[in-house]
Order: C-alpha cells, then structure tokens, then sequence
C-alpha cells in the first residue's frame, strides 16, 4: 500500500466514524425533542386541568351567589306582599266591625 492509499483508508474511515458520530448525535437531539414536547404537553394538561377546576369554582360560586340572591328577594317580596295582605284584611275587619 503507499501512502496516498494509506491516506485515502484513513480520510474514509474518518469521513465514516464522522458520520457515525453526526447520526448519533442527531439521534440524541431528537430524542431530547421527543422528550421535552413531551413535558411541555404534561405541564400543558396540568395547567388546563387546574384552569378548569378555577373556573368551575367560580361558576359554581357565582351561580350559588346568584340563586341565594334570588331567593333573598323572592323571600322579600313575600314577606312584603304578607305584610300587606295581613295590614288589608286588619283594616276591612276593623271596618266591618264599627
């Protein structure tokens, strides 16, 4: 063998562990790809999960809020519309008694 073959053996060997090394590598990369969108996806799920349990919280506390203030005012209006009745039938008895 002369050298130049001897030069040429060892320039395609290198050019092939060269390669061996880039395929690793981008092997490596996609793999940490892989692995972060997957962590990315988690903590996505994770914060979605605790935003919808917040907001049906809150939707939760605005319609018991509502529904008491409802029945606070239907319970007013009640209590009014007895207050008056009872103040009517109390003045046509006083007036049917004289």
């Amino acid at each position: 063998m002369t050298i130049k073959d001897i030069s040429e053996k060892i320039i395609s060997d290198a050019k092939i562990q060269a390669d061996k090394i880039v395929a690793k590598a981008e092997d490596n990369a996609n793999n940490i790809i892989k692995k972060g969108k997957k962590e990315a996806d988690n903590i996505k799920k994770m914060i979605l999960y605790k935003l919808n349990q917040e907001a049906s919280l809150k939707k939760s506390k605005i319609l018991t809020e509502a529904n008491l203030g409802v029945k606070k005012n239907y319970s007013i209006r009640k209590t009014k519309n007895y207050g008056r009745c009872f103040w009517q039938c109390f003045g046509k008895y006083f007036k049917i008694g004289q």
